[in-house]
């Protein structure tokens, strides 16, 4: 369970959108060191899987400067089964929704494709469970879905904070009492920003190493315990640039607590 930044252009240092995001994994949800996935469909594109888990990707960038961030949602509609809806004669990995990222980063030119294809595959059985921040130099969306509903937001200012409930299908959940700690990086992440008029990447990687309160299941930097087996650990952190300063699309990684490890360049050609 995660917690992602959209930064609008509005905000934006550069100029144009912005996203981040730390992925967080349950104590004992063991995927192997975390991995820089270098893949190519239609376009080149550079995401953040795992050791045991390569093609489930969930954040990353492509060489036309799309950008993706998808969080898990623990969602309470009644039914509800988290695994995906196969499109007819898919394969299990088909139905992971990592494996549908790397099909929109290798894909889409644009947003506008991005949600074209995704919209495609939802008509065919897929479902989305869960949201999903997109940007590109010229705008930004998020999309939140389960199997059959999908609620589409366009973001031409300010910031956003998503984390693991839904805030457009807020009654799918979960609700406050259910998951406080995803309300509570929500509320900091959206404090932290809204004192830094303009956002820079740098402004970001400071929001992702927060430890406020200490490190503990409610921070953005969120470090395990033994004490606590249903805990969850940072396991690597991401700034996603449809643009940097030389026009390039750009991934910043660091592959642990972003406290404490440093972020990578990696330029998406």
């Amino acid at each position: 369970m995660c917690t992602a930044l959209l930064v609008s252009a509005a905000r934006s240092s550069l100029g144009h959108p912005m996203l981040a995001k730390n992925r967080d994994l349950e104590l004992g949800h063991e995927r192997g060191t975390s991995v820089l996935v270098d893949g190519r469909i239609d376009h080149s594109f550079l995401g953040l899987g795992f050791e045991h888990a390569p093609g489930m990707i969930t954040q990353g960038v492509n060489e036309m400067g799309v950008c993706l961030a998808f969080m898990f949602v623990k969602i309470t509609k009644p039914g509800w089964e988290e695994d995906w809806t196969p499109t007819p004669g898919a394969s299990a990995a088909q139905r992971e929704g990592g494996v549908l990222c790397g099909e929109l980063l290798g894909r889409g030119s644009s947003v506008k494709e991005v949600l074209e294809y995704l919209l495609d595959q939802t008509g065919r059985g897929r479902s989305l469970g869960g949201t999903m921040l997109l940007a590109d130099p010229e705008g930004a969306v998020i999309v939140e879905g389960t199997d059959d509903e999908l609620a589409i937001r366009r973001v031409t200012s300010g910031v956003e904070v998503r984390n693991n409930h839904f805030l457009l299908l807020s009654a799918l959940g979960p609700d406050f009492d259910a998951y406080r700690s995803s309300y509570a990086r929500g509320q900091r992440g959206l404090e932290l920003l809204a004192a830094h008029p303009i956002i820079s990447p740098e402004t970001l990687a400071l929001v992702l190493q927060d430890h406020a309160p200490a490190p503990s299941e409610y921070s953005i930097c969120r470090h395990a315990t033994d004490e606590d087996p249903l805990s969850h650990r940072t396991a690597a952190s991401t700034i996603m640039i449809p643009r940097n300063q030389d026009g390039v699309p750009e991934l910043r990684l660091a592959r642990g607590h972003p406290c404490a490890v440093p972020y990578e360049t990696h330029l998406a050609l």
